[in-house]
């Protein structure tokens, strides 16, 4: 599917975790929308976790597969930052933290934030 145009040959097809994009989709909007808390947060996290790993034969697969990844950085990202800002509410923390005007940097859910 993925061809390598130099040589003409198909490189080893990479394993990602994937959820389904109906899944994928369903859980972000309940959990990750613009009010969130940190049960649903966790809750997305937990979801994420169970992204069963594939091997990427596909551009759908691959789509899916990155959207998986960033779906896991934002909920990261989200549940570090523990305050209300801008348009994005945390219903447990409702004010906004004056000492978290900052930007959060994450890797891999597994890595978490700093």
């Amino acid at each position: 599917v993925f061809r390598n145009r130099r040589f003409g040959a198909a490189p080893a097809s990479p394993t990602r975790p994937v959820l389904a994009r109906p899944v994928l989709q369903q859980t972000m909007s309940r959990h990750a929308s613009v009010v969130r808390d940190d049960t649903g947060l966790g809750l997305l996290i937990d979801r994420l976790d169970t992204a069963t790993p594939r091997i990427i034969t596909s551009r759908t697969m691959f789509e899916d597969a990155a959207l998986t990844t960033v779906a896991g950085a934002l909920a990261a990202a989200a549940r570090a930052r523990t305050e209300t800002r801008g348009s994005h509410h945390r219903r447990d923390f409702p004010d906004t933290d004056p000492a978290q005007a900052a930007s959060i940097v994450c890797g891999p859910v597994t890595a978490g934030c700093a």
